[in-house]
């Protein structure tokens, strides 16, 4: 793997011949739903963290590590990305001190792999969950995630493996997901 830090706290992977960019996009939204539920505030448009501090904090034959950190507001997030030699595997850390209220705090990852449907995991199973209609009048679509989300085409991949409490949604144009934290 191929990575490229940028200061917005993005990155562009090149994993051979395949190429995805502005992964690791976090916004912040309001929100006017409850624990489970997510609701848009009708006036209020995401905001992109965009000023990120960067920083290699190891860098061997092996593996290489690299620390991001972002401060605004009553929200401070800091990202260890670390990515091995010898696998197409990226592995994230992430701590949150959140003290801002009735936020949604999202990942996002553009993939441009154009696909009907995302593949996740359930208690009892795995199941493809079509992406929403264009016309969808819900405020969300958001679906839980347990341990992974796999976008894929019939060219390639993007998947996405996590613990603890979240949801996923996939684009409405199939061309990437968020993750909410």
């Amino acid at each position: 793997l191929k990575l490229d830090f940028q200061k917005n706290g993005t990155f562009m992977v090149l994993d051979g011949n395949q190429q995805f960019e502005n992964l690791h996009l976090l916004t912040i939204e309001d929100d006017l739903g409850d624990e489970y539920n997510f609701e848009p505030s009708s006036n209020s448009k995401p905001m992109k963290i965009e000023n990120w501090n960067i920083e290699i904090v190891e860098e061997n034959t092996y593996r290489k590590k690299v620390l991001l950190k972002a401060v605004i507001e009553n929200l401070d997030i800091s990202t260890e990305v670390t990515y091995y030699s010898n696998t197409s595997r990226i592995d994230f850390k992430t701590k949150i001190n959140n003290n801002l209220k009735n936020k949604r705090i999202r990942l996002h990852f553009p993939t441009n792999i154009a696909t009907n449907y995302i593949t996740a995991d359930t208690p009892f199973g795995i199941i493809e969950r079509a992406r929403q209609p264009v016309d969808w009048k819900n405020s969300a679509f958001n679906q839980p995630l347990y341990n992974f989300i796999d976008h894929k085409n019939e060219k390639c991949g993007l998947s996405f493996f996590g613990g603890g409490l979240a949801s996923y949604e996939l684009y409405k144009d199939g061309n990437g997901f968020a993750v909410d934290l």
